[in-house]
């Protein structure tokens, strides 16, 4: 069985929403076996979103609509649905009283618009929407199965999640799941990755093997058929050792897991407690490590340090060691990293200096040097060149992702040299 997904709205081909709700579905999608082979996207237009909806039943056995059954006047899917199956709407006076009493609960007042969306296609299944105001439908026809679903994310998602998949597993009888895993690798790049295990992903077919490279970031994917999610996870974790075999230390996580989420939990775990000084990525690194949960037992704070003056008043640099010390050089990250862990009284200290902005926020030169020092909590000193390259927003994360490596290495006691 296959699928194409449906996002339907102006404002994605504006580009003023970014579409994540076809992501989701896709993924839930593949993980209960169904392959998309399609993706659409589509304004708020009748006879587009008609000529949309019928090729795809033409061409696929599920379509799945995301959007477009809201109580507006541009809100069109439930009529082109309609439509495209030969169906009348009719008028479900159970899902109007739900639609009511949710105004009611919430004590909203109530839009005669509203009473719209308790109209469905003829014949239809209603899909209850305990999230929002707006149900979906399952459409079931000889030309294939259309579902529709509302177009915010979290009420998709429930519908997705409480209705959609079950009903669709259950049509499908006993077939293939796929299961994945991703694992995740800093300090080593795409091409020397594809080196190492590029004979694995030739040779299996069952899991496969994928790279996705990102910002200072490789995903590893092994992905696997099988009829049941123990089969699957089998198949996975055979290819995951031999993976793991190939790159020693250099994986830091799997599936979900974050850098940050790691370091906090290395953190906690070994005891120690950390503080940042910042001078040219403008607090980035902190700002990111902030948002993990828990962070706070163990975060001392962080100091962005961009100009001799704020060095001097905020880290005690002295100016004879600013003189004596490049500005922006390793000597420099070495010296902050100590100040910053005797400022805010952290077991270590991490300091991040390196390239120069233009006033236009311009990076001055195609590829520029990034220095990176800790300084421990045994005041051992441990300190990384990074040359890297790109505007303004691409580098800071790139050298929040090899800060982070650096960091988690140190702290498990890899002495294994950085391959990017």
């Amino acid at each position: 069985m296959n699928a194409e997904i449906v996002a339907i709205g102006t404002e994605l081909l504006l580009g003023q929403i970014v579409d994540t709700n076809s992501v989701y579905m896709a993924e839930q999608l593949n993980r209960i076996g169904i392959g998309v082979i399609y993706k659409t996207i589509v304004g708020d237009n009748r006879e587009r979103l008609r000529s949309v909806l019928s090729r795809a039943l033409d061409r696929s056995d599920v379509v799945i609509t995301s959007g477009g059954i809201g109580p507006t006047e541009d809100d069109l899917t439930r009529e082109i649905a309609a439509d495209v199956t030969e169906r009348n709407l009719v008028f479900h006076q159970d899902l109007s009283d739900q639609i009511r009493q949710i105004f009611t609960d919430r004590n909203l007042p109530y839009k005669e618009n509203n009473r719209r969306q308790a109209y469905i296609p003829e014949g239809a299944i209603p899909i209850e929407n305990p999230q929002g105001t707006a149900p979906g439908y399952i459409i079931e026809t000889e030309r294939g199965i259309l579902l529709s679903l509302p177009g915010v994310p979290r009420e998709m998602k429930c519908l997705m999640q409480e209705t959609v998949l079950p009903y669709l597993q259950q049509k499908l009888g006993r077939s293939q799941l796929i299961t994945y895993r991703v694992l995740k690798l800093c300090g080593t790049g795409e091409s020397h990755v594809d080196h190492l295990i590029g004979d694995l992903i030739t040779a299996y077919e069952n899991p496969t093997i994928g790279l996705l490279a990102h910002l200072g970031q490789i995903d590893i994917r092994i992905t696997a058929k099988a009829e049941t999610v123990e089969e699957a996870e089998t198949l996975i974790a055979d290819v995951d050792q031999k993976i793991r075999q190939r790159l020693p230390h250099r994986i830091f996580g799997i599936d979900d897991e974050t850098q940050e989420g790691l370091i906090a939990d290395l953190l906690q775990t070994k005891g120690y407690s950390l503080a940042i000084a910042e001078t040219n990525t403008g607090g980035y690194l902190a700002q990111q490590l902030i948002a993990v949960p828990g962070i706070d037992s163990v975060f001392r704070g962080a100091i962005v340090a961009p100009t001799r003056d704020s060095l001097t008043r905020l880290l005690d640099v002295s100016p004879d060691l600013i003189d004596q010390h490049e500005l922006l050089g390793m000597g420099m990250a070495k010296q902050i990293a100590h100040a910053v862990k005797q400022t805010c009284g952290a077991d270590i200290g991490l300091g991040i200096t390196g390239y120069r902005q233009s006033l236009e926020g311009k990076i001055a030169d195609p590829a520029v040097p990034i220095y990176i020092a800790l300084h421990h909590a045994d005041s051992t000193l441990t300190a990384r060149e990074y040359l890297t390259s790109g505007p303004p927003n691409t580098i800071q994360t790139r050298v929040k992702n090899m800060a982070l490596e650096l960091l988690r290495r140190k702290l498990l006691g890899i002495e294994h040299e950085f391959d990017d």
